[in-house]
């Protein structure tokens, strides 16, 4: 017989334009010795800097229903976000966004792992690379402001 393992993670979507929704519930699971599973580090495309004009999406495309990023007012209000991200990739000479997104994610202290999704093999390779490098407090901290000053916890805001 398999000895019997016990496992604690806990799952969350945590993605730079909607930090706030498990955030607290993610740094107490880390308190308790539980490790955390965030999923849409990606944000559904929206981080790796491929949406700069609003998308419509096909009818059946969940995207466009299931993220309220994908539709205005919030869409402009993450490209002010993904705009100090686009500061941050010319400061590390010029790294995806999509690494900067994945490495912000990591960055955080109670977040053991960070799921993306590919569709192809350029994808996971350039998304693998991004162990290769760290971001800098100063970088994680631009975009932390960034965040605060743009974005509330589902990733719209009415401030400015």
């Amino acid at each position: 017989t398999l000895p019997s393992i016990v496992m604690n993670i806990f799952l969350s979507l945590y993605i730079i334009v909607d930090v706030r929704r498990d955030e607290d519930l993610m740094k107490w699971a880390k308190e308790k010795g539980i490790d955390t599973f965030t999923y849409g580090s990606l944000g559904a495309g929206i981080l790796t800097g491929k949406y700069r004009t609003l998308p419509e999406f096909d009818e059946g495309d969940y995207r466009g229903r299931f993220y309220p990023f994908f539709n205005e007012p919030y869409f402009s209000k993450v490209l002010k976000v993904i705009e100090v991200m686009d500061k941050v990739s010319l400061e590390c000479g010029g790294r995806p966004l999509s690494q900067i997104a994945i490495n912000w994610s990591l960055k955080k202290d109670y977040v053991s792992t960070a799921l993306v999704g590919v569709k192809n093999s350029k994808q996971a390779l350039e998304n693998l690379e991004t162990f290769e490098w760290h971001l800098s407090d100063e970088h994680e901290r631009m975009i932390d402001e960034a965040i605060a000053e743009y974005l509330d916890f589902d990733g719209a805001s009415d401030k400015k």
